[in-house]
């Protein structure tokens, strides 16, 4: 975003400034005010690696006028310029990789960020599942017609896992295992749980829908099992991968929360006041 390019830029000439300063300080002899000069360079770059890093994107949150706006009409939009406003909007949502295992045994992993939870009882969620680019059905939805069964792996940290995403990402042919291409300390355990995973949700194949003039297909997935670090549910979430936007994985930034609870609250007809 161009605001983070903006301050980097400025801080990167703050230190370029201050390099000179110290070189002139010693050509004159002045070293006892150096040590300033370099406390200021090393904050400067601190705050470099923190922008470039993406820990401090929540403090360019673009804040857009709410009271006039423009109507943008989708249907005359490009599958690409859709893909990022819906992208943009409906953001960050949960990057999971979904582990199915082939009939040979094989395991296929794939990049999932279209999964959402529909229903409490039972325990429902919903994936979306398009096609490749060549219009072949995705690995993962064969396998879940052929063994019902799945794994959803979430991720709490994001460069020690970058490429696991990446390779799971990438389209193989329908023979080749995503997971035979990492390392062996990578690989899905007998339940297809990954070893890095912060958390995992075992699901069960219950339907599949067909959406109007829509190449994706809508999974219903049934939670059977879940793994977690505690037998309890946690009271704040993980810090878990999500994808920002179009194209952009980082970690759920939390900062200032609001509890809304009143959905607890029994439900009354338009004239009880009590």
């Amino acid at each position: 975003m161009i605001e983070k390019e903006i301050v980097v830029r400025f801080l990167r000439q703050c230190n370029e400034y201050a390099y000179k300063s110290i070189a002139r300080k010693n050509e004159r002899g002045e070293t006892q005010e150096i040590g300033p000069w370099e406390s200021y360079i090393e904050f400067n770059q601190h705050s470099i690696d923190e922008i470039e890093s993406g820990e401090l994107d929540h403090w360019f949150e673009h804040h857009v006028s709410q009271t006039s706006h423009v109507a943008i009409d989708f249907e005359g939009l490009e599958h690409h310029e859709r893909s990022k406003w819906l992208s943009a909007l409906v953001s960050p949502r949960p990057l999971s990789v979904f582990s199915t295992r082939q009939g040979n045994g094989q395991w296929n992993l794939s990049a999932i960020t279209s999964c959402m939870h529909v229903s409490t009882s039972p325990p429902y969620i919903i994936v979306s599942l398009s096609k490749h680019r060549d219009g072949e059905i995705r690995d993962t939805l064969l396998h879940l017609r052929t063994s019902k069964h799945g794994t959803l792996n979430f991720f709490q940290g994001q460069q020690e896992v970058i490429q696991l995403i990446e390779t799971a990402a990438r389209p193989l042919h329908f023979e080749q295992s995503e997971a035979s291409t990492l390392d062996l300390e990578e690989q899905p355990d007998e339940n297809g749980l990954l070893p890095r995973a912060v958390a995992a949700l075992g699901v069960e194949l219950v339907q599949e829908y067909e959406m109007p003039q829509a190449v994706a297909k809508l999974v219903l997935l049934k939670v059977n099992k879940v793994w977690f670090s505690m037998p309890e549910a946690p009271e704040q979430i993980p810090n878990m991968l999500c994808q920002h936007g179009l194209d952009r994985i980082g970690r759920l930034l939390t900062s200032e929360q609001t509890v809304i609870d009143t959905h607890y609250e029994p439900h009354r007809a338009p004239d009880d006041t009590s």
